[in-house]
């Protein structure tokens, strides 16, 4: 896992640096709204793809479950898993 790689969850984060935004008030930190990162990937075509190079269904399933957990897509969510690696 690389960090970065999961917005922030929960309490536990404590945040004492200001918001480093642009001059005009807008933030550029994608971190600050989780999910959003990963807006653009649609977990039907990431099941479809995984389905098709063999993955199993119960795998796609708890990845899809994860990826919805942490605010990430399935993709990050298997490599995170161990079961392949950034080569693959």
């Amino acid at each position: 896992m690389r960090f970065g790689e999961y917005p922030p969850q929960g309490s536990a984060i404590c945040d004492d640096e200001p918001d480093a935004g642009t001059p005009d008030g807008i933030s550029d930190n994608h971190l600050s709204r989780p999910g959003e990162r990963w807006a653009e990937a649609d977990p039907e075509k990431e099941a479809a793809a995984l389905a098709a190079l063999g993955f199993s269904k119960p795998l796609i399933a708890r990845l899809r479950e994860q990826a919805l957990r942490h605010g990430t897509s399935i993709e990050p969510e298997l490599l995170r898993s161990g079961k392949v690696g950034d080569e693959a």
